[in-house]
């Protein structure tokens, strides 16, 4: 899109969905802009998907979702030169975590993407025995080209706390100068290579004091406590106290609050859900993979994918081999199929032109918004053919025991890197599976969907 229709579009989204004074919160993640709203009473859906240039539109709880495609963030950047307010809504608990989570969480998605291809690297180069296995006990017995690699490869997972601190602070309206600061003290590099101190054991379980890496939850939480704090200590502080005082006497509630009580529960809580994908993905039979590769697109329509993916992303990161890991691909190319399916049947020019700008994307990364809402979604039982066919060969992949441990970052054909480590002949069937998610779609959407008037599902 020109510049001039990004801005064109952000004028319009402002103006049917209300005007400024109606958007009380808006951000953006990778094709989406999302906006929250103080009346939804006049909302029409409608009149947003008919806006050119819009590829869907999704009402998840209170969280309006528009599907502009990569051009989002240059359309955001529009929106907030036409507009420097903030308005102040009321909405419930749920919606508040939610859309609070997604947004400390989007931003740092590049983060993920750059540490997948780096995990997906060095697996690589371990299988090949082209670097050897980094001992961090002991990095001078490790040559300098494998402790390079180790280091650009694992430093972003173990440090995305301080990424969650800096987009926290960010979103709860701090400091994120000093967000990094409490953020570098929770994170206690001291600790990186200890298995804790233990502050209190109770009948064999022991209350740990230890470093919190590849952990998002306590540092959200802190950061949270601390915007509360520090909004507490304005309204009393004597103002030519206030800049010494407030951030000293903040900074050591909040860190006597999480290394003594928030942290250790929020670090087992976390630690918990991590091990209960571990678990899920051991589920024999194929039936947690199943469960995944059916569900995922559907997490994905609504815009709840976020705040799954980050943890289990995050549990992938700790080179742990996962039956679940292919079946989030596997889903993607069966919604790709589908896609495919649909261009080489139709004769209505729009629909053809969103099928072909969705295919390259979706078929190298795996990056299917555009074909999600551009093209499926519009035809909710060609979706729907596309899930089913994903339950059944997510099903294959788990029964087959094919395995991953590379990070959503490193989608599509890269994922394939990620079961290296298994032998060729997993990557082989991986593969094999990959083809048969997208070819099962178009032979299916040629058989029920060939007399279909395609011109209805378009503008």
């Amino acid at each position: 899109m020109k510049e001039k229709e990004l801005e064109s579009l952000s004028k319009e989204i402002i103006q049917v969905v209300g005007g400024l004074n109606n958007i009380g919160n808006y951000y953006n993640c990778i094709t989406r802009l999302r906006l929250v709203l103080n009346d939804y009473s006049n909302l029409d859906l409608e009149k947003i998907k008919q806006l050119k240039n819009v590829n869907g539109v999704v009402l998840s709880g209170k969280e309006l979702q528009i599907v502009i495609g990569p051009n989002v963030t240059k359309v955001k950047l529009f929106m907030d030169k036409l507009s420097k307010k903030e308005t102040k809504i009321k909405v419930s608990f749920i919606v508040k975590l939610k859309t609070g989570l997604s947004e400390i969480l989007i931003p740092i998605i590049p983060v993920f993407l750059v540490c997948g291809m780096l995990k997906s690297i060095e697996g690589t180069l371990l299988y090949f025995n082209l670097i050897q296995k980094v001992d961090i006990q002991n990095l001078n017995n490790n040559d300098i080209f494998s402790t390079f690699v180790f280091i650009i490869s694992n430093s972003g997972i173990v440090y995305v706390g301080l990424f969650c601190s800096i987009t926290a602070a960010k979103y709860y309206k701090i400091s994120e100068v000093f967000a990094l600061f409490l953020g570098l003290t929770i994170l206690c590099p001291f600790f990186l290579n200890f298995q804790g101190i233990t502050i209190i054991s109770i009948k064999g379980f022991d209350y740990k004091l230890f470093s919190y890496t590849s952990l998002i939850l306590p540092f959200i939480f802190s950061i949270y406590i601390l915007s509360k704090i520090d909004n507490f200590f304005k309204k009393f502080m004597i103002s030519y106290l206030d800049p010494f005082l407030r951030p000293f006497f903040s900074f050591l509630i909040v860190v006597g609050i999480h290394f003594f009580i928030s942290g250790p529960i929020l670090s087992y809580l976390e630690n918990g859900v991590y091990f209960l994908i571990e678990i899920i993905g051991k589920f024999k039979y194929g039936i947690a993979s199943m469960f995944f590769g059916f569900i995922f697109m559907i997490l994905v329509r609504y815009g709840m994918h976020i705040v799954f993916v980050i943890p289990f992303n995050i549990v992938l990161n700790q080179n742990i081999m996962s039956f679940l890991g292919p079946a989030q691909w596997i889903a993607c190319y069966s919604q790709l199929g589908v896609t495919i399916g649909i261009l080489l049947i139709t004769k209505n020019k729009e629909l053809k032109k969103a099928c072909k700008s969705s295919i390259l994307p979706g078929a190298i990364f795996s990056v299917i918004e555009p074909s999600l809402y551009g093209v499926n979604t519009k035809i909710k039982k060609a979706f729907w053919i596309g899930c089913a066919v994903s339950a059944c060969i997510s099903w294959l992949s788990g029964f087959l025991e094919i395995k991953q441990n590379v990070p959503v970052g490193a989608g599509g054909l890269f994922s394939l890197l990620g079961t290296i480590e298994s032998g060729y002949i997993d990557v082989c069937i991986l593969l094999a599976l990959y083809l048969t998610a997208v070819l099962i779609p178009i032979m299916l959407i040629q058989v029920f969907f060939r007399k279909l008037d395609f011109s209805r599902f378009t503008k």
